[in-house]
């Protein structure tokens, strides 16, 4: 048996399987919002009051009857947050939780209009055999059904449109423009997902609210150097969609390759800089793709925060992967304002400036937290976490102005990695003085170590030991870099590079001794190493670096002690192999390099500069 009714907004006459009447849905063809009546039938029920007798059509008043099922009452629609908005019913009243709607028949009936309500329960009844409907009815009832079909096909052919937080779907619910009763099947069984977008906290939001809002935007940072060695871990944040991430310089300045890793896994390469600011130690890097969740986060750079404003930190503290910590701010103040220690420590390390305006809190970070956001209640940024004080448990962020402000001035192209990377240091030029020296004050240096058979027994002996060092390390410098200017005449500059080619050649040809000749030599080069001073040692390979751009390092261990030191070197040399011992002839640098597996927990490896490694083989 079939139930017709007629739409008041489009006038299209429908008809409905019985076993519908009395459940709601939608026109499929303009989708108002309409209640199927019930069948014809008693309505002496207790609890039905509204439950008129309405004939449906084709049908005898003496037909068998069958009362309307109850439905239990609609999912509220939800945000992604789970909170109930404000519209959604909450109580059981049938006026608040069901609107009633006015269901009209066709005019060839007699039956009057009448409000249904479907909210009291009414049992079945069985249904009993009847006789078949007039051929009219099947032909209606095939040209009805074949509308349905091309309605839902070109429904489920059209483009998806991406739900707004007003408009989310809430689950279980059909797409709009279906009816949900009259068609109770899904269109599709396997949707793809949609991009859902969630809503910005508003004020007094709780934590959850505001870590759903921004957790899309969160990255984590993992660079390595040129030799493909895991060198830092840090963090940074969308600030937008195209594939712009915010994050302190100090993670990336070493980097020659770098990647972004989302909350839900995905990961991107580092194309490379769009800007970046070394005195606020600020970069922002361009990504070459971002997942289709992405969430680019609102800055706030106004006046402010106020002290004892609530703040989030949220990044990844000791590789612990999107952390979130919670604190409130200490005082906003300026870099002139902190103590003379820390300002100190900030020009040296950060390259600070003393207008940096800094964010003191105490929501708990550590290193991985470094170029994370620090947020407000309404998930906004308002500092970039940059360093913390871990004997007070401080924490320092460099105010989002400072981070709009570099936004105004991005470059027009990406810039590589490499091309900012802070490079491996080399002598100042100040250190090329020692070619000022004569040719004939190498030769005396070693002239008076080789008649001691290079065993030095006075503290002359080691003090010429460096000075000869130093002075070769500058010839080689100088040959590497022609264009370096040295205030001497050309004639004595290559009077000076024969002489040290010849002290090499020398030192090429001695069987050192492990006991009387390195451990003794290198037990001196341990102590008081001074920055620029030349360094004569003994040295085992530990590690070698190759890099792709025909970079090479070598990581070495003095003979006789644990010391380490890092060489950066031209092009690698031929023959070398792991275990093997070396003599180097360099200048301390006074700066260090991180070296390990573990970014979090580097081992710092003074720096040797050196264009002279000798070989001598396994002990």
């Amino acid at each position: 048996m079939a139930i017709r009714l007629t739409c008041q907004s489009c006038q299209a006459t429908l008809e409905v399987r019985d076993e519908l009447a009395g459940r709601q849905g939608k026109c499929p063809k303009c989708g108002t919002t309409l209640r199927v009546p019930p069948l014809a039938g008693r309505a002496e029920n207790a609890g039905t009051r509204n439950a008129a007798t309405i004939p449906s059509a084709g049908s005898s008043p003496s037909a068998p009857t069958r009362r309307p099922v109850p439905v239990p009452p609609p999912i509220p629609d939800r945000h992604s947050c789970g909170s109930i908005p404000s519209a959604a019913p909450t109580t059981a009243d049938p006026t608040s939780a069901h609107e009633l709607f006015h269901v009209s028949v066709p005019e060839s009936t007699a039956a009057p209009v009448v409000a249904v309500d479907i909210t009291a329960p009414v049992p079945r009844v069985r249904r009993t055999r009847r006789a078949a409907p007039p051929a009219w009815v099947w032909i209606t009832l095939g040209g009805a059904t074949t509308a349905l079909v091309a309605a839902g096909l070109f429904l489920m052919l059209r483009p998806a449109n991406v739900p707004t937080a007003s408009s989310q779907p809430a689950p279980h619910e059909q797409p709009a423009g279906v009816a949900a009763d009259f068609n109770p099947a899904p269109f599709n069984p396997h949707p793809q997902q949609e991009v859902v977008e969630t809503a910005k906290p508003d004020a007094g939001a709780t934590l959850e609210d505001v870590v759903e809002y921004v957790k899309h935007g969160i990255v984590k940072i993992e660079t390595s150097d040129n030799f493909n060695n895991r060198r830092g871990l840090g963090s940074g944040f969308v600030i937008d969609a195209s594939g712009l991430v915010a994050t302190n310089y100090h993670v990336v300045s070493d980097a020659a390759k770098a990647d972004v890793v989302f909350n839900d896994g995905t990961r991107f390469g580092v194309e490379g800089y769009m800007a970046v600011d070394h005195s606020s130690d600020l970069a922002i890097i361009k990504i070459n793709g971002v997942p289709a969740n992405v969430k680019a986060l609102e800055l706030n750079y106004g006046d402010g925060p106020r002290d004892a404003a609530q703040v989030y930190a949220i990044g990844h503290p000791q590789d612990n992967e999107f952390t979130t910590t919670g604190g409130i701010v200490g005082r906003v103040l300026r870099t002139t304002q902190l103590p003379a220690d820390t300002r100190q420590w900030l020009e040296s390390t950060l390259e600070g400036s003393d207008d940096d305006l800094w964010i003191q809190h105490d929501a708990k970070i550590a290193p991985g937290n470094s170029g994370g956001p620090l947020i407000n209640a309404r998930g906004e940024v308002i500092g970039v976490n940059s360093w913390v004080n871990q004997k007070l448990g401080l924490g320092y962020a460099i105010h989002s102005r400072h981070l709009h402000e570099l936004a105004r001035h991005q470059e027009t192209a990406v810039v590589p990695l490499k091309l900012r990377r802070r490079s491996m240091p080399e002598p100042s030029q100040p250190q090329f003085a020692a070619l000022s020296m004569a040719s004939e004050r190498i030769k005396t240096l070693s002239s008076e170590l080789a008649t001691k058979n290079w065993r030095p027994r006075e503290a002359e002996d080691w003090v010429a030991l460096d000075e000869l060092a130093k002075a070769i390390t500058a010839v080689k410098y100088v040959q590497a870099h022609p264009g370096v200017q040295i205030p001497m005449p050309m004639e004595e500059q290559q009077a000076v590079i024969r002489e040290a080619d010849k002290v090499v050649a020398e030192l090429r040809k001695i069987h050192w001794q492990d006991d009387d000749q390195m451990r003794p030599i290198n037990a001196h080069a341990g102590k008081d190493r001074t920055p620029y001073g030349g360094a004569f040692v003994f040295g085992r390979v530990k590690k070698f670096f190759h890099g792709d751009d025909q970079d090479a390092a070598l990581l070495i261990t003095l003979v006789g002690s644990e010391e380490e030191y890092f060489l950066p070197l031209d092009e690698p040399i031929a023959g070398l192999a792991e275990g093997d011992r070396v003599l180097v002839l360099g200048i301390a640098h006074p700066k260090t390099v991180a070296v390990g597996d573990n970014p979090l927990k580097p081992t710092k490896v003074p720096i040797l500069l050196s264009k002279v490694v000798l070989p001598l083989g396994k002990s």
